[in-house]
């Protein structure tokens, strides 16, 4: 079951409920009816790779519209109940509007048809309502460096160095502060902006200050003898000497190995952040 859904329950009874289905291809909401701040060129993001004439509308903003639309008359401060149904399990929490629909915007906007954010579609599969910044590090750290081992494994080169996750927190943020623009000019409350900015803090935190994160997270790491020895060999099997070849068993076939930009979204790894492209 890949729907998770979100059901927001307010003090005067009424409720709203958001499905979100972390596999899908298309968006949440048609072109033809979305609103014109959806529109790509419409503060389009610096770092977009989309092009004009194919893409009408930006995927991101065209999946946050409805949620956009429906509490944009509603402030940050507003009492909620929430009820998240996800897999085998269910988490509830009484918070405020804000923090329910950083959650909700969080998990929209990573299963989303962005050529930046869709990268995090890995995360959204384990997704965690709620997150704090210590959860967020370790899954981001844990994802990115699963991706890494797998991607060695296959003969391409891996970054053991978190560079690379550095850079991908640097690109979310720009796709994070233009959705922010495009929302700053909608009149109404404020609790879909807050939440969106509260996302840009988050992955800022997470860029800006990972090895800081990482420094006070050493008690969530495996203890034992030599520490990182077998991520090491996994993460440097790019710059070992090719090795031999075992004999080729009869009837067996060749298998052309993926390029980078096509793994790991082919599903061999669908819970690592994917590399870009």
């Amino acid at each position: 079951m890949s729907t998770i859904r979100y059901t927001l329950r307010f003090q005067d009874a009424s409720s709203v409920a958001c499905d979100i289905d972390t596999e899908r291809t298309g968006s949440l909401v048609h072109a033809d009816a979305a609103p014109q701040w959806t529109r790509l060129e419409h503060h389009r993001c610096s770092n977009c790779p989309l092009s004009a004439e194919r893409h009408s509308h930006c995927p991101a903003a065209l999946d946050i519209a409805k949620v956009v639309s429906c509490f944009a008359q509603a402030p940050s401060h507003k009492a909620v109940h929430v009820q998240v149904d996800m897999h085998e399990r269910t988490h509830s929490r009484d918070t405020d509007l804000q923090t329910a629909l950083h959650s909700v915007l969080g998990l929209m906007l990573s299963t989303s048809a962005c050529p930046v954010l869709s990268r995090l579609r890995g995360l959204a599969r384990q997704h965690v309502p709620f997150a704090t910044l210590e959860e967020t590090v370790f899954r981001m750290v844990g994802a990115f460096l699963i991706g890494q081992h797998l991607q060695a494994r296959q003969g391409e080169v891996a970054d053991g160095s978190l560079q690379g996750l550095v850079d991908f927190c640097a690109e979310v943020q720009t796709v994070h502060h233009h959705l922010k623009l495009r929302l700053e000019a909608l009149a109404g409350g404020d609790a879909h902006l807050n939440a969106l900015v509260s996302l840009m803090t988050m992955t800022m935190l997470v860029g800006f200050s990972l090895e800081q994160q990482l420094s006070g997270m050493a008690a969530c790491a495996p203890s034992g003898p030599q520490p990182g020895t077998a991520l090491a060999a996994s993460l440097s099997v790019a710059n070992r000497p090719p090795a031999h070849k075992a004999p080729k068993m009869p009837g067996a076939r060749s298998v052309d190995r993926p390029s980078p930009a096509a793994w790991p979204r082919a599903g061999s790894a669908p819970w690592a952040l994917a590399p870009g492209a």
